[in-house]
């Protein structure tokens, strides 16, 4: 299973998945997390940009993690079978490990209580 956690440093994992151009993507099999390798994403390529239909570098993955993710980023993801999580930890480690033992919160779930989407009105 492929996952990828956003960061914009490189090292911590950052907030506002929908604008990130860098996530660090995991893989894990049979329990074991393997080394990340860096996607970093172009201009117009990033996830709040991703339109219904076209291919994107992060359709591979099962999961993104992020800090914070919108429900419109939400939605979008889901359309494409990808599982929306956020994390409190700045660990990208520490966030994989949550998801393992699965106590990461769904991202549309938790966003939408605090902040509709506003991004397309």
């Amino acid at each position: 299973m492929k996952i990828a956690v956003s960061t914009n440093n490189r090292q911590q994992v950052s907030a506002h998945a929908g604008k990130c151009h860098h996530f660090m993507i995991f893989d894990i099999e049979n329990g074991n997390i393997g080394a990340p390798t860096l996607l970093e994403l172009d201009s117009g390529q990033t996830l709040h940009d991703l339109q219904e239909g076209q291919p994107h570098p992060l359709d591979p993955v099962s999961v993104v993690i992020s800090a914070s993710i919108g429900p419109c980023l939400h939605d979008k993801l889901a359309k494409r079978g990808i599982l929306a999580l956020l994390t409190d930890r700045d660990d990208p480690l520490a966030a994989l490990q949550q998801f393992q033992i699965g106590i990461l919160p769904d991202a549309g779930e938790a966003q939408q209580r605090r902040h509709p989407c506003t991004c397309h009105g």
